[in-house]
């Protein structure tokens, strides 16, 4: 513990308090209920770190499914989702037809496994 507690003390000041709480924990019960706060804050950190790196990688658009033009990156979008440590917030790919094709919102933003090959979508459902 010593080693996470030295690395994490200096990236957040909110994270000061949490380790103090553990620190001053005298039962297991104490113990364990301030864990948990600190659990929660580092996952959502590592979870938020990973998915805006996998963003950053090159994406091979799969077609239109209207016309079958490859789709064309319009850009990020912001993402929420809440989960059992909080609100995850990312930012993902959008594609779109370039011909302006009426695709769906739910067929642009999100890959289906019908319509893109299983890499593909593997790729984009964890970004």
């Amino acid at each position: 513990m010593l080693c996470l507690s030295d690395s994490i003390r200096h990236d957040d000041p909110a994270v000061q308090q949490l380790l103090r709480t553990i620190e001053e924990a005298h039962t297991l019960t104490q113990l364990v209920t301030a864990v948990w706060p600190l659990a929660r804050v580092l996952a959502l950190h590592i979870v938020e770190s990973v998915l805006a790196e996998r963003a950053q990688l090159p994406i091979a658009w799969p077609p239109c499914p209207t016309c079958g033009t490859p789709l064309r990156s319009k850009g990020f979008a912001q993402r929420e989702l809440t989960s059992l440590f909080g609100p995850i917030r990312w930012r993902r790919r959008v594609g779109r037809c370039p011909d302006g094709c009426c695709i769906p919102r739910s067929r642009w933003t999100t890959a289906s496994p019908k319509t893109c090959p299983r890499s593909f979508y593997r790729s984009i459902l964890l970004v």
